[in-house]
């Protein structure tokens, strides 16, 4: 897909999370994920456009109609596929699923191809910790985490675009719920 559509977590969120990055990474898990730059994220859509100024101007839109949301990233799981993702998951409610509907409803029709992971029935919101993950180093996260982790609140702070593959933002919008 040529863009994702990211959302943001407030500022202690954020650094809290990049600390468990920075853990992981120092215990031995691949730093792959923490090598793109990304920021801890939930993917709320990815599309494809040939359109990208469309898509630009309803992100900004959404950026100042979208409801002030905050999740509960409760749980740890992974993805054991060749891209070896592990990941915090947020626990599932109406108004994240809400706010995930909006977003979409808005940019589906903007999109030339809009991929069906992020469609309501497929989604699997999910923040990534660690990628590129082999085998053994999930056990190695799940040491590292034991010691760390606490299910933590984060508030949802912004909106963006970014490039897909090489990871390029081109676009944060801060949320003005």
């Amino acid at each position: 897909m040529d863009y994702a559509i990211l959302v943001y977590f407030d500022a202690a969120a954020e650094a809290t999370l990049n600390r468990w990055i920075s853990r992981l990474v120092d215990g031995g898990v691949s730093p792959a994920y923490q090598k793109t730059g990304m920021r801890p994220h939930l993917t709320i859509a990815e599309v494809d456009t040939s359109d990208y100024e469309a898509i630009k101007a309803c992100v900004e839109d959404l950026s100042e109609h979208l409801p002030d949301l905050s999740v509960k990233l409760a749980s740890v799981g992974f993805f054991p596929n060749d891209e070896g993702v592990l990941f915090l998951a947020p626990i599932v409610d109406e108004p994240l699923l809400e706010f995930h509907r909006t977003v979409n409803t808005a940019l589906e029709p903007l999109s030339d191809a809009f991929s069906p992971l992020y469609l309501e029935n497929n989604w699997v919101p999910h923040c990534t910790l660690a990628l590129g993950m082999k085998a053994d180093e999930f056990s190695i996260a799940y040491q590292t985490l034991q010691a760390v982790f606490e299910p933590i609140e984060v508030k949802i702070s912004g909106i963006s675009i970014v490039k897909c593959c090489p990871y390029q933002e081109t676009l944060v919008c801060p949320i003005n719920a």
